[in-house]
C-alpha cells in the first residue's frame, strides 16, 4: 500500500515530528462535497510520539483543547465491578495527557466485545482460549492477556469493526455526548494507532452523522489509511497477520460496514438511537462542525 497523502501537503499544518501522521479532516473532505469548518477536527496516529515542540505547537498554535485516544493499554487498568470482590476492565476515562482534556475510550475491552468474539472463533481456537484461561494462575496475568489478543483480534477486520460497533454502542454514546456535542471540546484530535481501527471507527459514525456523501467519507478514510499505514512502516511497526487482513480490506471497509449497520439498524439513526445519541444531541454536533450553508442544506432536505 503506497502513501498518497503527505504531511508536507497542507500548508497550513506544519510538518510534525516524522513519526506522527496528523490531518484536519476538513480538508480530507472534496470540495465539491459538503464543508466541514476548518481547523476543529484532526485524526493523528499515537500521540505519545509527539516531541516538546509538536506539544507547543498543538496548544498554543492550533489551540487544541481535546484528544480523543483509541489507542489499546499494554497493560489494561481495572476498577471496581458491581460487587466487592469483583473488579473489570477500565474502558472509558478522563484525564489529562500533554496538558489537555483527554477522554480514553478502550471500544474492545469490554466483556461483550470479547464474548461476541471468542463464539465466533473456531471450535479449535475456542479450546485453547479455555485452555489459556484454566491453566493460568492469574487472570490478568499479561501472557494470558497476549495470547487472548491473539485470538480475539486476528481475523476479518470487517467483522471485528461491526463487532465493536454494536457491542460498544453505548460506550460510542456515551462519547459523543460527553464530547463531540460540546462546542467547549473543540478544536479535537481523534488520535489512534497506525492501522486506523477504533479512531476510524470514529471519524466513520462522525461524519455519517453530520450526513457526509459516502464518497467523500471514503475518500477522507483512504486518504488517511494510506498516510497512516506509511507512517506505521517509517515508525518500525511490524506487518503482523491484522494488519495484512486490514491492508487487505482497507479500499471497502466503508461502503461494507454501512452496508452491514444498516442492514443491521435499518438507518444510521437507528444506530445513533440504540447507543444514546439522540437527534437533538445530533443536531448539536453539526451545529458546531458544519458550516451554516451546510446546516441549510441538512434543513431543507
Amino acid at each position: 500500500m503506497a502513501a498518497q497523502l503527505s504531511l508536507s501537503s497542507d500548508p497550513d499544518i506544519p510538518q510534525l515530528s516524522s513519526k506522527i501522521a496528523f490531518h484536519d479532516l476538513a480538508r480530507l473532505i472534496p470540495s465539491q462535497s459538503w464543508t466541514l469548518r476548518k481547523g476543529l477536527l484532526f485524526m493523528s496516529t499515537p500521540l505519545n510520539l509527539a516531541t516538546q515542540e509538536d506539544r507547543e505547537y498543538l496548544r498554543d498554535e492550533l489551540k487544541i483543547r481535546t484528544i480523543i485516544s483509541t489507542l489499546h493499554p499494554k497493560e489494561p487498568r481495572y476498577t471496581g465491578g458491581t460487587t466487592a470482590d469483583s473488579y473489570i476492565i477500565e474502558q472509558y476515562a478522563v484525564e489529562d495527557f500533554l496538558g489537555l482534556k483527554t477522554f480514553h475510550i478502550h471500544l474492545r475491552l469490554g466483556d461483550e466485545f470479547v464474548r461476541h468474539t471468542i463464539n465466533e472463533l473456531p471450535l479449535w481456537s475456542r479450546l485453547k482460549f479455555k485452555y489459556y484461561a484454566a491453566t493460568a494462575s492469574d487472570l490478568k496475568d499479561l501472557d494470558l492477556l497476549r495470547k487472548t489478543h491473539d485470538l480475539v483480534w486476528n481475523h476479518d477486520s470487517i467483522d471485528n469493526s461491526f463487532a465493536v460497533l454494536t457491542t460498544a454502542a453505548p460506550l460510542i454514546g456515551r462519547l459523543f455526548n460527553d464530547a463531540f456535542c460540546e462546542a467547549k471540546s473543540y478544536p479535537l484530535i481523534i488520535s489512534g494507532n497506525f492501522m486506523l481501527d477504533d479512531n476510524g471507527l470514529l471519524m466513520f459514525l462522525l461524519l455519517l452523522l453530520l450526513e457526509i456523501p459516502i464518497s467523500a467519507l471514503e475518500h477522507a478514510y483512504m486518504c488517511l489509511a494510506e498516510d497512516f499505514f506509511s507512517k506505521g512502516k517509517e515508525a518500525g511497526v511490524k506487518e503482523t497477520p491484522i494488519i495484512q487482513a486490514w491492508a487487505t480490506n482497507y479500499r471497502h471497509w466503508v461502503r461494507e460496514l454501512l452496508s452491514r449497520l444498516e442492514t443491521r439498524y435499518g438507518s444510521i439513526a437507528v444506530y445513533f438511537d440504540s447507543a444514546g445519541v439522540n437527534k437533538a444531541t445530533r443536531e448539536k454536533i453539526k451545529d458546531v462542525l458544519l458550516d451554516s450553508e451546510e446546516r441549510q442544506l441538512i434543513h431543507t432536505k
